[in-house]
């Protein structure tokens, strides 16, 4: 855990608002993971969470799920070899397949329709490569096919020499409380594979399973790790190579964001905290309006915190009434200058958040690394040049004439 002194000295030398990553805290928490869930069973990072640390798990994982070209494009930077990569999405362009067909791509597509399947099986015919695929079953969303469509694309798949069949992929959503949901989708993906056997005589051994486990970020839960051990017990019982996909619940604890308290006021009586941040920046899952406070510490420059604790509104700097972070949070004594540091921020905050609102800098993100280093992956970047399709400082032209838009 970072000290007082050593947060500090972060701000100071980076600035605020910052994103900091503690790859030590990263590196135990995935071991734990794959240690629990056992050396049968492969882990997938669904590196939508935080893309920032693909460079860092490709020692950890076995698997990366990819969502888009742009996610492709990060593990290239990375080098993450293409066979550990499972590429998903629910909207491929041909254009971009065939820059992975080009590449010798060697990982797994997932098909989330008729459409996807056919248009893949035309360019790996036109090509004469090489494809293997994850039939994605729907769990009632916009997500995957029907049972009834998965079995008509197993009834025909001998006819397409250059597609192999390597299983099943399902995924129903996150944050689940209740973890007796994984139990009973597990029944329901056992019952469909003896379906497709009886059907098509395909034998399914391997499934993809996003498990969508549960991150506590307000303290509402005390064990850590319960879930994830009685999911293990529940894949035991079942004859399949698992690939369990999870997100969230590997990148969540290392994160924080580092964000400094700039105005103080009273308005009618309510005391507000003005932040450098907001909700461009910040996002918990269940979090809405500062109702419900995730793990936050003040940090003061050279001074103790003093007097009784007081209830205050902290308010990003947005022009919305929306911008609210914390309501009614109890601290001491606040200044301008101190810092806020907010914890179990390693998921989605980083890619999730309006960040484009109000055209305002793009924050810091850091690495901290096990020897208490810190590592640059992104300095603050202005986002002005995207919100007006250029460059910021060049003449605009207008109807009557150019008009520079600084004056």
């Amino acid at each position: 855990m970072l000290n007082d002194m050593q947060i500090c000295d972060i701000a100071q030398k980076y600035g605020t608002p910052s994103y900091l990553f503690d790859l030590s805290e990263l590196s135990s928490r995935v071991k734990r993971i794959k240690e629990l869930l056992g050396e049968e069973v492969e882990l997938c990072y669904a590196m939508k969470a935080n893309p920032f640390l693909t460079f860092f798990l490709d020692e950890y994982v076995d698997k990366f799920e990819v969502c888009s070209f742009g996610e492709y494009e990060i593990c290239k930077k990375y080098e993450i070899c293409s066979s550990k990569i499972v590429y998903s999405g629910v909207y491929k362009q041909c254009d971009e397949l065939m820059n992975t067909v080009k590449d010798d791509f060697d990982g797994d597509y997932t098909i989330e329709s008729k459409k996807q399947f056919e248009e893949l099986c035309n360019l790996i015919h036109e090509t004469k490569r090489h494809a293997r695929i994850l039939l994605r079953l729907t769990s009632g969303n916009q997500f995957g096919m029907d049972e009834e469509e998965i079995i008509a694309i197993l009834s025909r798949i001998d006819e397409m020499p250059y597609i192999e069949f390597a299983g099943i992929q399902f995924f129903s959503g996150t944050q689940k409380k209740n973890i007796e949901i994984v139990e009973r989708e597990l029944t329901e993906l056992d019952a469909f594979c003896t379906k497709v056997k009886i059907e098509t005589g395909k034998v399914i051994t391997r499934i993809e399973y996003g498990a969508g486990l549960f991150v506590d970020y307000f303290g509402d839960e005390e064990a850590d790790f319960d879930d994830l051990i009685k999911m293990r017990e529940w894949l035991q019982k079942r004859q399949y190579h698992f690939v369990i996909e999870l997100g969230r619940y590997i990148v969540a604890t290392c994160g924080k964001y580092l964000t400094k308290i700039v105005d103080i006021k009273k308005n009618k009586g309510k005391r507000y905290c003005m932040i450098d941040g907001g909700i461009h920046q910040i996002n918990y899952y269940g979090q809405m309006l500062g109702l419900r406070v995730p793990p936050v510490r003040q940090v003061s420059y050279e001074r103790k915190q003093i007097g009784e604790s007081e209830k205050w509104t902290v308010c990003g700097a947005l022009c919305t009434v929306h911008d609210v972070v914390l309501r009614e949070y109890e601290m001491q004594n606040p200044c301008e200058g101190d810092l806020l540091l907010f914890e179990m921020i390693g998921a989605y905050s980083v890619t999730e958040a309006s960040f484009l609102f109000l055209s305002r800098e793009l924050p810091n993100v850091l690495a901290i690394d096990e020897k208490g280093q810190v590592k640059v992956l992104r300095k603050q970047m202005s986002t002005a040049h995207i919100n007006s399709g250029g460059e910021t400082r060049k003449p605009v032209k207008k109807l009557l004439g150019v008009v520079d838009i600084y004056g």
